[in-house]
C-alpha cells in the first residue's frame, strides 16, 4: 500500500481505520494497534514500545522491503540490541517497531477484535525498525524543583526509563 507524495498523516489515518488498541502500560511496555487496510480487504497490526519487548516478539525482520527469518541467535538481533543499547546510552528514547498483516480468513472485515480477552495475535511479528528521539524534561521541571528546594523540600529524581538510558543531569533540573 504506497502513499503518493502529498498524501498527509491525516489521509493514512482516515483510509486505514483503526479498529482496536492497546493501549502503553509500564507492564507490556508496549503499544498494539490494529487498522483497515481497504486496499487489501485486510489488518495490519502495528506494535510500538522499548526495544527489547519489541524484539522479543518478531520472529522475522524486513530489510529494504524484503521479509526475512530472524531466529533467536539471529546477527539482526545482536546488531539490534548493540544500537539499541548505543542509543540508550547517549540519552535517547529508543523505540522499537513491528507489525504483521494478519490473515484474512481468521481476521475479515468485520472481525470483533478483543482488546481484554486478545484474540488476536501479538507474537511471529515482522521487526521493522527503530526510532530514538530526544526527551529532555519537561520545560516546568526547572521551576518546580527551584520551588520545591526553596520550601525545604528534598528532592529525588526517580526514572522508569531504559537502565541503559542516563539520568537527565541534575544541573539542567535545578
Amino acid at each position: 500500500d504506497g502513499v503518493d507524495e502529498g498524501t498527509t498523516t491525516v489521509d493514512v489515518r482516515k483510509k486505514h481505520k483503526k479498529v482496536i488498541e492497546i493501549p502503553f502500560n509500564s507492564t507490556n511496555k508496549y503499544q498494539v494497534s490494529v487498522h483497515e487496510m481497504p486496499d487489501e480487504d485486510q489488518h495490519l497490526l502495528v506494535m510500538k514500545g522499548a526495544p527489547e519487548r519489541i524484539l522479543e516478539r518478531c520472529s522475522s525482520i524486513l530489510i529494504e522491503g524484503e521479509i526475512k527469518d530472524m531466529p533467536v541467535d539471529s546477527e539482526y538481533r545482536t546488531k539490534f540490541n548493540k544500537s539499541s543499547m548505543e542509543l540508550a546510552g547517549m540519552g535517547e528514547r529508543v523505540l522499537g517497531f513491528c507489525h504483521s498483516f494478519l490473515d484474512k480468513e481468521k481476521f475479515p472485515k468485520g472481525f470483533a477484535f478483543d482488546n481484554e480477552e486478545v484474540n488476536f495475535p501479538l507474537d511471529e511479528l515482522t521487526f521493522v525498525g527503530l526510532m530514538a528521539m530526544i526527551d529532555p524534561p519537561r520545560a516546568n521541571v526547572p521551576e518546580a524543583v527551584a520551588k520545591c528546594k526553596s520550601a525545604g523540600i528534598k528532592v529525588i529524581m526517580v526514572t522508569g526509563d531504559h537502565p541503559s538510558q542516563p539520568l537527565p543531569s541534575p544541573r539542567t533540573l535545578a
